[in-house]
């Protein structure tokens, strides 16, 4: 894609630094992350890579800036309060780059944009952009897939239908915080 001139391709929905570097070392040109992991971020900067963690908090945002990050996804932007959310958090905190994401349609875009987002992201809301625009929201050979597609693993496949990539492992189950206060 970026042998098609004038675009920045990048990488999202990354979940730990080795993903990062695989990544760039394939060519990402930037990294977006779903949460704000000071690993990621510091990988990212190590390789001379923008990273843009996701924030719902004004204390994430700011965590996301500290560690590095040049700009900070704000995700769900919509569910958070939209352009409302992003111009009451950016005054107190300076007023720092934020890209919200999720729940936006074109017709909100100029909304965010005057509330100051430095860019607004489109993914799920990709399928609605296209309506709107009368395009199909995806640039793979004019289908609308609604921003959902498969990640590649390591090997550059795509996981089997209903399987996972090779080598990921399952999240580690969570502490329940009851029987944590009851020991």
């Amino acid at each position: 894609i970026a042998e098609l001139g004038g675009l920045s391709v990048g990488v999202g929905s990354v979940l730990d630094p080795e993903d990062a570097r695989r990544a760039i070392d394939v060519g990402a040109q930037f990294v977006v992350c779903p949460t704000v992991d000071a690993r990621v971020i510091e990988q990212c900067a190590h390789l001379g890579v923008p990273c843009i963690p996701g924030a719902a908090t004004p204390t994430e945002i700011m965590t996301a800036l500290r560690a590095g990050a040049i700009a900070v996804k704000v995700f769900p932007a919509a569910q958070l309060g939209g352009p409302g959310f992003l111009s009451s958090v950016r005054a107190p905190l300076g007023h720092p780059p934020l890209v919200p994401t999720g729940g936006i349609s074109a017709g909100d875009a100029p909304a965010y944009l005057a509330a100051g987002a430095t860019a607004i992201g489109a993914g799920g809301a990709s399928k609605r952009l296209g309506a709107e625009t009368g395009t199909s929201g995806d640039r793979r050979g004019g289908r609308a897939h609604g921003g959902r597609r498969p990640r590649a693993g390591a090997s550059g496949r795509r996981p089997r239908r209903g399987g996972r990539a090779a080598g990921r492992r399952r999240p580690r189950e969570r502490a329940d915080p009851d029987a944590c206060a009851a020991r």
